[in-house]
């Protein structure tokens, strides 16, 4: 849900893991591991911008995909409204 109104031009992902009771593992800015030096955030683009305005909801949808050589990821977002 939107906060105010804005332009999304992508989606920015980061990993946490609550591996028991207190045991985090991190590499969201708040609670970040200092020790997680192999695990990056990710940027997915959008194609086309996207208005947002106040309490607007969008919708994300991601697939990972595979074939015998390789794994990607495709994704994509949508507006209530639009």
């Amino acid at each position: 849900v939107a906060r105010e109104q804005c332009l999304l031009n992508g989606l920015c992902g980061y990993f946490e893991c609550v591996l028991y009771d207190d045991i985090l593992m991190s590499i969201r800015p708040e609670t970040h591991n200092p020790d997680m030096f192999s695990w990056f955030p990710i940027y997915f683009p959008l194609r086309q911008n996207i208005v947002l305005v106040p309490n607007e909801k969008i919708c994300v949808h991601f697939w990972r995909l595979s074939d015998e050589m390789k794994v990607w990821y495709e994704w994509s977002v949508c507006s209530e409204t639009q």
